[in-house]
């Protein structure tokens, strides 16, 4: 394996938590477009990480569990700066931590089983649904546009994706390891 495009896969997966700091402080400060140009690099960042893993054959356990811990830390940012901006309350952010440290556990405890661990498509729905809804939000509000009906339907949205995602998980787990009894 190449050192170098495993490094650029790595380092993209990384740069998503400082461009995540920085749109979190901007959102707190009301610089919507910089904020909104921070976001969708992260966003890009997260795209671009597995494209270049895969494209140069330097998919890894180590960026296999880099990745979603550098997606989950980025999000709850993000999302702290959304809820501490005033778009979206304190409890959608406390239930994607809640979904996230969750999975981390179903995982190992699929690893333990000899389960397989990769994502399900309910956690890359989750990822489109809360990185979209991020960027609608801040996105409007550097428009100067304000929606109230959807950032409602943002807020319920990004909520019932991150619960269906954690029941999908853990009854993934819990299939399982009842299929291997």
């Amino acid at each position: 394996m190449s050192s170098r495009p495993f490094l650029v896969a790595q380092g993209l997966s990384a740069l998503r938590i400082p461009l995540s700091v920085g749109a979190c402080w901007c959102t707190m400060e009301g610089w919507w477009w910089a904020a909104l140009a921070l976001m969708l690099a992260s966003e890009f960042t997260d795209i671009a990480d597995g494209q270049v893993a895969r494209r140069f054959g330097v998919q890894s356990p180590f960026g296999a569990v880099f990745d979603p811990y550098c997606d989950s830390i980025s999000r709850l940012i993000v999302y702290y700066g959304l809820a501490a901006a005033g778009f979206v309350p304190a409890w959608l952010v406390l239930l994607m931590a809640v979904r996230d440290v969750s999975i981390a556990y179903v995982r190992l405890g699929q690893e333990r089983v000899g389960l397989d661990c990769s994502a399900r498509i309910s956690g890359k729905l989750k990822a489109i649904v809360q990185g979209c809804a991020a960027v609608l939000l801040v996105g409007f509000s550097a428009l100067g546009v304000e929606i109230p009906w959807f950032q409602t339907l943002a807020l319920w949205s990004v909520a019932t994706v991150t619960l269906w995602s954690l029941v999908d998980y853990t009854m993934g787990l819990v299939n399982g390891v009842r299929a291997k009894r």
